[in-house]
């Protein structure tokens, strides 16, 4: 947590500053010596940032489970790019379906990746099969595949017989 106070002794030691009061304006201007080649600024907590711009508009701001959940997803698949596997409709059934402390086998995961629809005779995957995750041997990708990148990012967890979801009570949601 920072304040305008303190933000001008945390950028690189006095050589770089900020006015007091600029964030709560909205704006950071900085200001370094003209021969300087490098500047290591480190990042305000965007949460932090999200609070204190809505307080300005006396709109108070939280986040909430869903929200927490979320983010904690787009971190296991390495970000937003990771997050493509989420356009199979089927990966996101699977998530969607299994709480933590509920287990599933191999075969199950795969069928519900697979999403196949008797009326139609037809899999909702086959419209994904040309989707890049990941660097893959095969040409197509196959719902086995998808697993693999889910389990590989710890979206769900290996025990002794089967898996389960990556979200046990010991595990912090930030």
């Amino acid at each position: 947590m920072c304040s305008p106070l303190r933000l001008e002794r945390l950028l690189v030691g006095g050589e770089v500053r900020a006015e007091p009061g600029s964030i709560g304006r909205g704006a950071v201007g900085i200001v370094s010596k003209v021969g300087d080649q490098r500047m290591e600024i480190r990042a305000l907590r965007v949460q932090h940032w999200i609070q204190r711009f809505f307080s300005s508009f006396g709109v108070t701001v939280e986040r909430s489970e869903p929200g927490r959940r979320c983010s904690r997803l787009i971190q296991q698949l390495d970000g937003l790019q990771g997050c493509r596997v989420l356009k199979i409709r089927g990966a996101r059934e699977l998530i969607r379906k299994y709480r933590a402390d509920q287990n599933f086998t191999r075969g199950g995961a795969v069928c519900c990746i697979r999403d196949f629809d008797p009326a139609t005779n037809k899999t909702g995957f086959d419209e994904f099969e040309d989707l890049y995750i990941e660097r893959r041997e095969g040409a197509k990708l196959r719902p086995e595949d998808v697993f693999q990148y889910l389990l590989s990012r710890r979206v769900f967890r290996v025990s002794a017989r089967n898996f389960s979801r990556m979200c046990s009570p010991f595990r912090r949601l930030q």
